[in-house]
């Protein structure tokens, strides 16, 4: 009984700590709106973004980012 009041707490406090989290991407998609410049960061070393023998960019954000 003990442990199942234990789970219901901690479901409780992770479902009251996840609506309490805030997204702020409004000035970002005001700068992309307005057309200006953004900044992306990644990691350029592999397995994330890395030139091959040919000097291509592979990886899986570049991936992601070129499709």
């Amino acid at each position: 009984m003990k442990i199942r009041l234990s789970y219901i707490a901690a479901g409780l406090g992770l479902a009251v700590a996840a609506a309490t989290v805030q997204v702020h991407a409004g000035e970002l998609t005001d700068r992309i709106a307005d057309g200006k410049s953004i900044r992306i960061g990644f990691a350029n070393e592999e397995p994330f973004a890395f030139p091959d023998s040919n000097g291509r960019p592979v990886g899986f954000v570049n991936a992601i980012a070129l499709g």
